[in-house]
């Protein structure tokens, strides 16, 4: 018997390996899968360039982060990351980069209320884009970037300062696959990345006992020593042109005439004068800086009514300067000399501003200002260019 196993099993020996080796056919390279390496990016993180405050603006950059990761292609229960880049290959180049984009939407207190975010860093990659209602900035990653693991993007800024309530900042990125840089060639991962935070409320100071009505009483004192600037008078003379014919005559300059003064109980040293004008098609008002803008500044003796002129010049982008306005009462009467170089295609408004940087504190803010003063380009003709037309005869 036992003769016998042995025979079988020396027999198996030597057929066994036969029949693995006709079982087992070697692969084609085709068939082979290899592991397959890429970078995942993602938005790690919302970066302040201090503690946020209120009362304060908010610098504000975001950090880019990158993972490397490994998989086999078609193997299961492998996913691939929202947003993946193939990173520098290993065969030896110059330099490896990659355009990626960003997109900060503003300071959200609410769904209604945003302090939004302005960008003022470096020239992006690309011309910025709007998308949403918030610019689309974009930036360069390098190999070193992904060495490091990450790269920070500042460069915003918010445009009101922040106020004391719970805020969040919404961070939108995407990687740019291949040229052209557009919309259709990115992936955004979702959700957004989200970053909550509450600024530092201002304390205010408890005020001892006694100190209000003290504090009320130097107010008074303060206000009753301001200054007090008011435009009293703004008008317009134009100058009529020798250019006419059947239809109109033609404004080609006029003289602007402007009464300021101060009625408070402190003098002015130096005070700006913002002269701006808007044309017919335009609906907001600039500068003036017409070509031949000039003014005179002065006053009339209050008798004699004669012109005492004190300082003319050119108006330098829309601004004129009065120098020495005395308190209680003390005026200038301004000339302002402009051409109308459109006439007679369209007519004009101007508007005078005093003291448009609010560098002088005054007892009354509110009357420095005038507008909508009309300059037309020109008028219909008088009665002596229409012709004589002869009664009808009466019927006999």
């Amino acid at each position: 018997m036992k003769t016998k196993f042995l025979v079988w099993l020396l027999m198996s020996l030597m057929v066994f390996p036969v029949l693995s080796s006709a079982q087992m056919k070697p692969q084609t390279p085709a068939q082979v899968k290899i592991a397959k390496s890429y970078w995942c990016a993602e938005v790690g993180d919302i970066l302040f360039s201090k503690g946020p405050q209120q009362g304060e603006k908010l610098n504000v950059g975001a950090r880019v982060k990158f993972t490397k990761k490994t998989i086999i292609p078609g193997a299961p229960g492998q996913k691939l990351c929202d947003c993946a880049f193939e990173g520098p290959s290993d065969a030896p180049a110059k330099f490896w980069s990659k355009t990626m984009s960003l997109r900060l939407i503003g300071i959200k207190y609410s769904e209604t209320e945003t302090n939004l975010l302005e960008y003022y860093g470096p020239t992006p990659a690309f011309p910025p884009y709007d998308y949403g209602g918030f610019p689309v900035i974009g930036f360069v990653v390098t190999e070193n970037d992904l060495k490091k693991g990450y790269i920070d993007v500042w460069g915003w800024s918010s445009k009101e300062p922040l106020q004391c309530r719970d805020a969040a900042i919404h961070a939108s990125f995407a990687v740019y696959n291949r040229s052209p840089y557009d919309q259709k060639n990115e992936c955004h991962p979702h959700p957004d990345f989200k970053k909550s935070f509450k600024p530092k409320c201002l304390q205010v100071p408890k005020i001892p006992e006694g100190a209000v009505k003290e504090g009320v009483k130097k107010s008074e004192e303060v206000l009753k020593s301001l200054p007090d600037l008011k435009i009293t008078k703004a008008e317009i003379f134009p100058k009529i042109s020798e250019r006419e014919n059947e239809q109109a005559v033609v404004y080609d300059e006029a003289q602007l005439k402007i009464n300021v003064v101060n009625s408070g109980h402190s003098d002015v040293s130096k005070l700006k004068v913002r002269i701006e004008r808007r044309w017919d098609w335009e609906k907001e008002y600039h500068a003036e800086t017409g070509r031949d803008s000039k003014y005179d500044v002065g006053y009339y003796y209050s008798k004699e009514e004669k012109w005492h002129s004190i300082k003319e010049g050119k108006i330098v982008n829309g601004i004129i300067e009065i120098e020495d306005l005395q308190a209680n009462g003390g005026y200038r009467t301004i000339w302002i000399y402009v051409d109308n170089y459109f006439a007679p295609k369209a007519d004009c408004w101007f508007r005078i501003t005093l003291d448009p940087d609010n560098e002088v504190a005054e007892l009354d803010e509110s009357n420095n200002r005038t507008s909508d003063i009309f300059f037309p380009s020109h008028y219909e003709h008088p009665e002596k260019y229409k012709k004589f037309k002869p009664a009808p005869a009466k019927a006999k």
